[in-house]
C-alpha cells in the first residue's frame, strides 16, 4: 500500500512539473498542401501516347506559393518505381510500361495503383495522394473496326477515337488495316463483323471476329492480330460445311461461368462453345444443336443486353422466333454446392389466351422479320422473372407491324400482361402489336435500344429507307421522322456508340456507311438536327462496324 501512495505522489508531481515547464521550444509550420478532395487522383494514359502528369490539379498552398514550390519536391510512382519528379509533366506511356515492367495493360474497368508525393526538402515530410493510373492498349474503348468489301474481298480498318480536351470534341481517325498488321488478306465476301469484350481468352481487350464466304478470323481486339481461325477451335475436328455467317456471346461477372459463344452456320444450323470460369478452356462441339421435331434453321441473331439475358434467334424455316434462354442451377445437391448457367433452345408458345401479340411462335409464310432485340425486364411475381422483347417485321402483304412480346425465359410462355409491382417495376408491361403508319422496306437496316442510358434512344427506332435514316416515336404509336436526309449514297450500316468516353454521350453518337464507301460520324443528341463530327472514304462498300464498348455495363450488344 505505502508503494502506491509513493507512485501517487511521483505522478501528482511530474504532471505539476510538465504545467510548470516553460522551456523553449522551436516549432514549425509543416505547411502542407491542401487536397481538393479526398477521393484517388486518376490518371488516363493509352499505349502508345503521351501520359500528362498534373499534380498541381490535385492540391493547393495557403501560404506563398512561389516561395513554397522552391521547398518541395515531387514523386509519382508506380509499381513501387518512380516515374516522375516534377509535379506536371507529359511522359511516353510506352516509357512508363518499360520502366515499370507491367506485363499485361489494363482492361478499361481496371487500374493499377500508384501515388503522388509532395516532398519537403528540409523536413523530409511526405505528404502522399494515392493514384488510380488507368493505362489501355492503344486500341481501346470508344475506338472503332470497319469491316469493307470491294470486288469480292474483305478487309478490316482501325479508327482511333480520341477526345480533344482542350476544345471539348471528339475526334476520330483512320489508323490501319488488319492486311499491314497482319501481312495477310481477307479473301471471300465479308458476311459478319463482331466485337466480344468478354473474350479475355484472346486479349485484354476481347477479340474481333471477321467472317466472309471463306474465312472466319478471330482476332486480338488490342493488337489487331489474327490469334486463330475458329475451324481450328472444335473438339473433335471442325464439322462439315462449315461455313459461320453470325456469332453470338453471353457472360457476366460472378454467374459462376465462363463466356458462352455460338456460331451460326450458313446452312442454319447452330454450334456452341462454353468457356471454364476463368474463360481458360473451352472448345466448340462439332454437334450442332437439337430443338424439336420441326427443326430450325438459324442465320442471324437479335439484339440483347449485356449479361445473360436471352437471345432472340430468327427460324427462318419455320417463320418463328426461338430463344437462347440461360438457366441457374446447382453443381452439386449439397447446401453451398457452386451454381452454374445451363443453356437450352427454346421455340416460344401460345396458351391460347393472347389477344393482342405478334404471333412470334409461327408467322404466317412469307413474313420477313427485320429486326428482333431485348426491350426491358418484368416479373410475373417475386420469384419469376420475365422478359420483354420487340419485334419488327413486314406480313406476306408487305405492311410493316411493330410487335412487343412478354416472355419467361424458363419454358418460352407468352403473357399477355403483367401487373406493376411497386417499387421494383412500377410500370408492368403489355404484349402488342401496330402497324407501322410507314413501310420499312425489306433490305432496311434497324437500330433498337434497351439501355436505359438514354431515354431519347429508348423511345425510338431507327432506321433506313436509300440513303435516307429517319426513326419511329414507340410512345407515339411508332410514329415515323426523318433524321438525316442528305447521306450521299445508299445506307449499309448503321451503328450506336454506346460508350462515354467523350463530349459525345452513350447512344448519341451515330455510324452510318455506304455502298461507296462513305462513313460518316453524327452526334445526334439533337434527334432533329444531327450533327456531322468526321467523314471518311473508304476503298470499297461499308459492309460493318463494330464500336470497342469496354467495361460498360447496362448496354446493347450489338
Amino acid at each position: 500500500m505505502r508503494k502506491i501512495h509513493i507512485l501517487f505522489c511521483l505522478s501528482f508531481f511530474l504532471i505539476f512539473g510538465c504545467l510548470e515547464d516553460e522551456g523553449n521550444y522551436d516549432y514549425d509550420d509543416i505547411k502542407e498542401p491542401k487536397w481538393h478532395t479526398d477521393q484517388p487522383i486518376s490518371v488516363y494514359a493509352t499505349e502508345h501516347n503521351v501520359m500528362k502528369l498534373r499534380g498541381h490539379d490535385a492540391f493547393r498552398w495557403d501560404t506563398d506559393s512561389v516561395s513554397r514550390e522552391r521547398e518541395v519536391r515531387y514523386e509519382w510512382k508506380l509499381n513501387d518505381v518512380v516515374i516522375a519528379t516534377e509535379a506536371d509533366i507529359d511522359i511516353p506511356v510506352d516509357s512508363v510500361i518499360k520502366w515499370t515492367k507491367m506485363e499485361e495493360l489494363c482492361a478499361t474497368d481496371k487500374w493499377v495503383r500508384g501515388s503522388f508525393t509532395v516532398i519537403d526538402k528540409e523536413f523530409e515530410t511526405h505528404f502522399m495522394k494515392v493514384v488510380s493510373f488507368f493505362i489501355t492498349p492503344y486500341r481501346s474503348n470508344g475506338d472503332w473496326f470497319v469491316l469493307t468489301e470491294k470486288e469480292g474481298e474483305g478487309e478490316c480498318y482501325f479508327v482511333k477515337r480520341t477526345y480533344n480536351r482542350e476544345e471539348s470534341k471528339d475526334e476520330f481517325e483512320l489508323q490501319d488495316s488488319f492486311s499491314e498488321i497482319n501481312a495477310l488478306s481477307i479473301s471471300g465476301k465479308p458476311v459478319f463483323l463482331g466485337y466480344t469484350r468478354t473474350a479475355k481468352n484472346v486479349g485484354p481487350m476481347g477479340s474481333i471476329t471477321i467472317m466472309t464466304d471463306e474465312v472466319a478470323y478471330e482476332v486480338d481486339a488490342a493488337t489487331f492480330e489474327l490469334h486463330s481461325e475458329l475451324k481450328d477451335l472444335f473438339g473433335g475436328g471442325v464439322p462439315s460445311g462449315f461455313s459461320p455467317v453470325a456469332r453470338v456471346d453471353a457472360w457476366e461477372a460472378d454467374r459462376g461461368t465462363g463466356l458462352c459463344t455460338f456460331l451460326a452456320n450458313k446452312d442454319g444450323k447452330l454450334y456452341r462453345r462454353q468457356l471454364s470460369k476463368n474463360n481458360l478452356g473451352g472448345m466448340f462441339i462439332n454437334t450442332p444443336y437439337e430443338l424439336d421435331e420441326k427443326g430450325y434453321k438459324i442465320t442471324e441473331f437479335g439484339t440483347r443486353l449485356y449479361g445473360f439475358t436471352s437471345i432472340p434467334c430468327w427460324d427462318e424455316k419455320n417463320n418463328r422466333v426461338i430463344m437462347i434462354a440461360f438457366a441457374s442451377k446447382q453443381a452439386g445437391s449439397g447446401w453451398g454446392d457452386p451454381s452454374y448457367l445451363a443453356t437450352s433452345l427454346i421455340p416460344l408458345k401460345n396458351d391460347g389466351s393472347l389477344t393482342n401479340c405478334p404471333p412470334v411462335w409461327g408467322f404466317e409464310s412469307g413474313t420477313k422479320v427485320l429486326n428482333m432485340g431485348y426491350m426491358k425486364s418484368a416479373m410475373l411475381n417475386f420469384m419469376t422473372s420475365l422478359n420483354v422483347y420487340s419485334v419488327i417485321y413486314n406480313d406476306a402483304s408487305g405492311k410493316t407491324w411493330c410487335g412487343e412480346f412478354i416472355m419467361n425465359p424458363s419454358d418460352g410462355s407468352i403473357k399477355q400482361s403483367v401487373a406493376p409491382m411497386p417499387p421494383f417495376y412500377p410500370e408492368g408491361a403489355d404484349s402488342r402489336v401496330i402497324e407501322c403508319p410507314v413501310r420499312i422496306s425489306d433490305d432496311a437496316l434497324i437500330l433498337v435500344t434497351c439501355s436505359s442510358s438514354n431515354a431519347k434512344a429508348k423511345n425510338q427506332v431507327v432506321y433506313t429507307d436509300g440513303n435516307h435514316v429517319n426513326y419511329l416515336l414507340v410512345a407515339s404509336k411508332y410514329a415515323s421522322k426523318p433524321m438525316i436526309t442528305d447521306f450521299p449514297e445508299k445506307v449499309t450500316y448503321i451503328g450506336y456508340g454506346t460508350s462515354d468516353v467523350g463530349a459525345i454521350g452513350k447512344y448519341d453518337l451515330l455510324v452510318v456507311g455506304g455502298e461507296n464507301g462513305t462513313l460518316k460520324f453524327y452526334d445526334i443528341s439533337d434527334r432533329d438536327r444531327p450533327k456531322c463530327v468526321e467523314t471518311m472514304t473508304f476503298d470499297g462498300k461499308i459492309t460493318m462496324a463494330k464500336e470497342m464498348a469496354t467495361g460498360v455495363t447496362g448496354v446493347d450488344e450489338y
